[in-house]
């Protein structure tokens, strides 16, 4: 499948099965979210396919949407009821991968949909830890924004604070001020 939609139509019309999947769990929605084929999305999911779907290792069309950065397919995910706070093997959450990402709008639009901000993935890091360690003073400020449990700790004990100062790049100390901040609060 190559964005050819009129093939898609033509496959439907033959009364092709829409939820079949590869060997991986791979379906035609999966594929056409994580390549960003909105015109096919839409048309696949106007046909009955699972908008939850997930592949074997449980990652979903928005889990691969975030991953692939596209904004329009998350838009037209969340706006059709897509589970948003589901995790996949590594127990990553839309969010979480939005924000190892540093996909601002995407986040943005997650956090409107009233993503988790405090679900961790399996090494106990937040969105915040994520967003921390990438030194994302913009996506930081929104996480902030919703309220997140600063104080978390991951496995490895450390908490947001220590991530961002463990890295010590260029924007570390403004987000550790950030960080100071809403803890007076």
């Amino acid at each position: 499948m190559k964005g050819n939609q009129k093939c898609v139509e033509i496959l439907l019309n033959k009364n092709a099965e829409i939820d079949l999947a590869t060997e991986r769990g791979w379906t035609p929605f999966l594929i056409s979210c994580s390549r960003g084929y909105l015109e096919i999305c839409k048309l696949l999911h106007s046909k009955g396919a699972n908008i939850n779907t997930s592949e074997n290792c449980l990652s979903t069309p928005l889990h691969v949407a975030c991953r692939e950065k596209h904004e329009n397919i998350v838009r037209f995910l969340v706006q059709h009821n897509a589970d948003i706070n589901v995790v996949n093997t590594k127990r990553e959450t839309s969010l979480y991968i939005a924000c190892v990402k540093e996909s601002f709008d995407i986040v943005e639009l997650l956090l409107s949909y009233h993503a988790d901000v405090n679900m961790c993935e399996e090494e106990g890091n937040s969105p915040l830890h994520a967003a921390c360690l990438k030194e994302n003073k913009k996506i930081v400020q929104l996480l902030l924004d919703k309220k997140p449990d600063i104080y978390k700790r991951n496995k490895a004990g450390k908490s947001p604070c220590d991530v961002v100062q463990h890295v010590q790049g260029r924007d570390g100390h403004v987000i550790v001020k950030m960080l100071n901040r809403y803890k007076t609060k």
